[in-house]
């Protein structure tokens, strides 16, 4: 997939480190196993600026700046 490709060019022109596992597929495939997959791999690959914003119960936006607190907001998520 392109995705994949432009990985690659990324690491041999020096713009990162290591190649992301994300696969966009992945996310998109209706599979909760194959979505909550692609979402660590997101977490885990800054290069993707991967972004997660979530409203608390009395409509603020809820504090999502550690890796904890985002994978419990997506878990609520992909259970909901």
């Amino acid at each position: 997939p392109r995705f994949t490709m432009m990985q690659f060019s990324k690491l041999k022109s020096g713009k990162v480190n290591s190649v992301s596992k994300y696969d966009p597929l992945d996310l998109f495939s209706n599979s909760r196993q194959r979505m909550r997959s692609a979402i660590k791999d997101l977490l885990q690959t800054p290069q993707n600026n991967f972004v997660v914003r979530s409203l608390g119960a009395d409509g603020q936006s809820l504090n999502l700046t550690n890796a904890a607190s985002r994978e419990c907001a997506i878990a609520q998520c992909l259970n909901g």
